[in-house]
């Protein structure tokens, strides 16, 4: 039995809006001290600011994780590295290509309007990317993600039509 399991996780790089998201938090933290300056009575809001900042600068550390178990792929999401979500689990059966994202197989399905996009890649350009077409519950996915050299030999050996390499 050729049975295969990997697993893989990758770091995301900050946003702009990750970046912003972060100043707008210090800018009110700073804002909330300044309103105790002003009326002692507003002593509250300043822990409330920092509690809240505490909070959504730790969520905003996303890592992805990708778990290949013989021929299906889970997507899951680890935020402030504490919180594990499944974004989506994927059977390389019912993909209609992987492939190289700036591949001319991938490009193909590129104008198609019903399409809907899901990237659980680090948003590093200098990374090269995998596209997964897939068809799931009556809808068509692109998915984009950073599988090792191992992970694509393995997909390949379970579905050497449909997985393209570089």
């Amino acid at each position: 039995m050729n049975d295969q399991y990997l697993e893989e996780g990758i770091k995301c790089k900050d946003t702009g809006k990750n970046k912003g998201i972060r100043v707008g938090l210090i800018v009110l933290v700073a804002f909330t001290f300044f309103l105790v300056l002003i009326n002692p009575a507003l002593i509250i809001s300043p822990i409330v600011a920092i509690a809240l900042a505490v909070f959504i600068f730790s969520r905003l550390n996303i890592e992805y994780e990708y778990i290949y178990a013989d021929g299906q792929i889970d997507f899951d999401r680890i935020s402030g590295n504490a919180k594990r979500k499944t974004l989506m689990r994927v059977d390389i059966e019912n993909a209609e290509i992987i492939a190289p994202t700036n591949s001319d197989f991938i490009k193909a399905y590129n104008n198609n309007n019903r399409i809907k996009v899901k990237d659980f890649s680090s948003y590093d350009s200098a990374v090269s990317t995998y596209s997964m077409i897939v068809s799931k519950n009556g809808e068509l996915y692109k998915i984009t993600f950073e599988p090792s050299e191992r992970m694509v030999k393995s997909m390949k050996y379970k579905q050497p039509r449909k997985v393209k390499e570089y």
